[in-house]
């Protein structure tokens, strides 16, 4: 291949469709204490309690009481799963201090559980919608049989191999912003 070969490339960026579930507040919760107790196991971070089975019968609860449109008693779990979901990240934060490395590896799970927590239902901006792929946004579609789609952002490179939007820590990646990080690597 010549110098010159490469003085024009075409590159092109779309989306990835990923297979994840539509992404209800209580699941989120839920994903989000599942994750934080199999870390802190996992790194030896023992928890005065890890909520896991209330947590599970409170998700469950949530979606029993959304479906029989009874919003008072949902709210009333979702205000649980958001309780003990707190309480989890401030035993973590009070059980890690001082511990460099350990506050290096609980970093991004302890902020993707504070989003989480902090997150409402219906709010404008940016929105985590799993707690195990950052990358992933709902993109509207405008179909009636699907109105959405969660997707992530990819660059095909010159050799075949896709660099997911997620990698780079942004806020909201666009075809522009991805095309010439592509370009310029």
């Amino acid at each position: 291949m010549r110098r010159n070969d490469l003085k024009r490339v075409t590159v092109d960026t779309t989306v990835q469709p990923k297979a994840i579930t539509f992404p209800t507040d209580a699941k989120l919760l839920h994903a989000a204490i599942r994750g934080l107790n199999h870390l802190a196991s996992r790194h030896g971070v023992r928890l005065r309690q890890s909520y896991l089975r209330i947590a599970k019968k409170a998700a469950m609860m949530a979606g029993r009481y959304a479906h029989a449109k009874q919003f008072k008693r949902h709210q009333r779990q979702l205000r649980i799963l958001r309780s003990r979901l707190g309480r989890i990240i401030r035993d973590i934060r009070r059980k890690i201090e001082g511990q460099t490395a350990l506050e290096q590896t609980f970093a991004l799970p302890l902020g993707r559980a504070a989003q989480i927590r902090s997150q409402q239902q219906r709010q404008r901006g940016w929105k985590l919608y799993s707690f195990h792929a950052p990358e992933v946004e709902c993109i509207g579609k405008g179909k009636a049989s699907a109105p959405y789609e969660l997707m992530a952002w990819t660059t095909p490179a010159l050799r075949g191999t896709c660099y997911p939007a997620g990698q780079q820590q942004e806020r909201k990646p666009c075809p522009i912003r991805t095309l010439s990080r592509s370009v310029s690597t």
